[in-house]
């Protein structure tokens, strides 16, 4: 589960509406690389809900989070630390995270298993608290994250059967121009 700044006041809803202007990709096929993950994705960004304004679609994360899917099949478990911490995964890729965030375990990973349709999931993640103010940018620190991608993989011959991994991360767009 991600870990947020604790909330220092509630957001004025009136004041998040009439700033939001969402621009939705036309095309999901950059946010997952199966049609399941891409469903998952269309229903986490089309929630009437959705706080962003602007996501973009991102195929280095769809691929990390297919990936981790599958780690996380082969392991037979559903936690956010197989094969080390989400944030310092998306390092090691080549995704360049914020300062900040490179120094948390877990700001950028909602992980599920166990739910075989993107509807299903979607439903789980909303009935949790802090995956729902995670993935809908519900509170100032999430609503930065607009690098999205959503994984999914499907082994029969595991625990949990169906696994789902949904990354929103906030690019450091400097990273390449310091170097």
């Amino acid at each position: 589960m991600p870990q947020a700044p604790a909330l220092e006041s509630e957001p004025d809803p009136t004041v998040i509406e009439s700033a939001k202007t969402l621009q939705l990709p036309t095309d999901y096929s950059r946010c997952g690389l199966s049609d399941k993950a891409r469903k998952l994705a269309k229903l986490i960004l089309q929630d009437d809900e959705q706080q962003r304004n602007l996501v973009n679609c991102n195929p280095l994360l769809a691929q990390l989070a297919t990936n981790q899917a599958k780690a996380l099949a082969d392991a037979g478990k559903v936690s956010h630390f197989v094969g080390g911490s989400p944030n310092q995964r998306l390092l090691k890729a080549g995704f360049p995270l914020t300062e900040m965030d490179q120094a948390r375990d877990n700001s950028v990973e909602a992980i599920l298993g166990g739910e075989s349709s993107a509807d299903e999931v979607w439903l789980r993640f909303q009935m949790s608290y802090n995956h729902k103010i995670h993935l809908l940018g519900e509170h100032e620190y999430y609503l930065k994250q607009t690098e999205f991608a959503v994984g999914h993989y499907y082994k029969w011959h595991s625990p949990h059967i169906d696994y789902w991994v949904v990354y929103f991360a906030e690019a450091d767009h400097t990273a390449n121009n310091e170097q």
